[in-house]
């Protein structure tokens, strides 16, 4: 809910980019989290539609995990616990955990495994074949960073590829001059 647009809440204004904190009172959470678009409803603005950077569901299910970073990161004395808690990760991919089965995703040769999930309730999982390719893509327009970081997780237990076999992740960048630019980050 968009609070400045209601009598007596004036000072809650905020703009795209600010970071703003969410209250979920169902998950029992608190967190600093950044607007990245709006849809704006002109006959009842009190009802405009705000898209976070961070979706409330993955930090909740998360949460555990958050706290067992905070703890190792700390303990270096390069970054507090506070700090950590305070960082919002720009996560442009939709159903980045499989968290919704196939939404957003092309997919050829994946299946959702529920039984296994890392930072959620379930995750991605093809069984290789020799000779042949599989893949998982999906496109996002973040176009408002230098710089971006890929997270991904591989169970490679008894993994053997082939004599031109790959495990990774593939990323196309497409450039205002509409130049593209391929790379391959190597996975195992």
């Amino acid at each position: 809910m968009d609070l400045s647009a209601l009598t007596g809440y004036e000072h809650e204004a905020w703009a795209l980019g600010d970071i703003v904190t969410v209250d979920d009172k169902d998950l029992n959470l608190s967190v600093k989290t950044r607007v990245v678009r709006r849809q704006y409803n002109l006959q009842e603005p009190w009802k405009t539609v705000l898209e976070l950077s961070t979706t409330l569901r993955e930090l909740g299910d998360s949460s555990a995990q958050w706290d067992k970073a905070a703890d190792v990161l700390a303990s270096t004395d390069v970054i507090d616990r506070q700090e950590v808690k305070d960082l919002v990760p720009f996560n442009h991919l939709r159903n980045s955990r499989a968290d919704s089965g196939m939404n957003y995703w092309t997919n050829s040769g994946f299946e959702v495994d529920a039984e296994n999930g890392v930072s959620g309730t379930a995750s991605f999982k093809a069984e290789g074949v020799l000779g042949m390719t599989k893949s998982l893509t999906q496109t996002v327009y973040p176009a408002s960073r230098r710089s971006y970081t890929f997270s991904a997780q591989i169970a490679s237990e008894d993994l053997q590829k082939g004599p031109s076999g790959q495990v990774g992740i593939e990323v196309t960048f497409e450039y205002e001059d509409g130049s593209t630019e391929t790379r391959f980050i190597d996975l195992f």
